[in-house]
């Protein structure tokens, strides 16, 4: 989420990294991954917190995440 802006997710290739990781990052996969990560943290801010992106259970994603089948590390 950027900062000083209330809930709003960004995905895709708007993600802050350094040089390094971003020439690995930036491929279509990983913006897909990213998109879909994004995608499942608005509904649960939206079914879990009352529209609080910042509140979300961030376990409970990763857990939703992993049995949509997404590698989380």
């Amino acid at each position: 989420t950027p900062k000083g802006i209330k809930n709003l997710l960004t995905a895709g290739r708007c993600i802050s990294t350094d040089e390094q990781a971003f020439g690995s990052i930036r491929v279509m996969p990983c913006c897909l991954v990213t998109g879909e990560a994004a995608g499942m943290a608005a509904v649960h801010a939206i079914e879990q917190t009352r529209n609080d992106v910042h509140k979300i259970d961030i376990s409970y994603l990763r857990k939703r995440l992993k049995e949509e089948g997404q590698l989380i590390l």
